[in-house]
């Protein structure tokens, strides 16, 4: 026969959440003290870290977003040390100055762009491009779009 005992409970003694529970036993009487207030009065029961009437409460502290309370020190939102936040800075610095602002891709025409593709497939005499030649055809094209809108811009001047 398999072993049923349960090595964890799911609740403490005397919570009405529990398959034996009796509510005139003892530990259901103390659950109550502990966990019930009739009026009110409580948000949490008697001995949590939050309660007010609990030694060492944190209930005083004022929690800025993104700011540990208790680690000031940090970098908000991150948590990062002085030094780390210094590295991440001059890495970021580094990356911007290596970045080259892409060009601006300029709407192409869809069904231009079906049939330069199909011209492409036909020329190579298969159904598929490689990744590589449709950014190829798509290149040549965006190239051609832009040397049309310089044109259009130079005839207004």
């Amino acid at each position: 026969m398999p072993n049923l005992q349960q090595g964890e409970q799911d609740f403490p003694p005397g919570h009405p959440g529990r398959g034996d529970y009796n509510p005139n036993s003892p530990e259901a009487g103390e659950w109550a003290r502990s966990h019930v207030a009739p009026l009110g009065q409580r948000d949490f029961p008697v001995g949590h870290p939050a309660a007010v009437d609990t030694p060492g409460h944190k209930n005083f502290v004022v929690w800025q977003p993104g700011v540990d309370p208790f680690n000031p020190q940090r970098e908000p939102f991150t948590g990062r040390s002085e030094e780390q936040a210094a590295a991440v800075k001059e890495l970021s610095r580094r990356a911007s100055l290596a970045a080259v602002e892409s060009p601006i891709a300029i709407p192409l025409d869809a069904v231009v762009l079906a049939h330069v593709m199909n011209a492409r497939r036909h020329e190579l005499g298969r159904d598929l491009l490689t990744p590589a030649e449709y950014a190829e055809v798509m290149a040549r094209e965006q190239e051609k779009a832009r040397e049309r809108a310089a044109a259009a811009a130079a005839q207004k001047e």
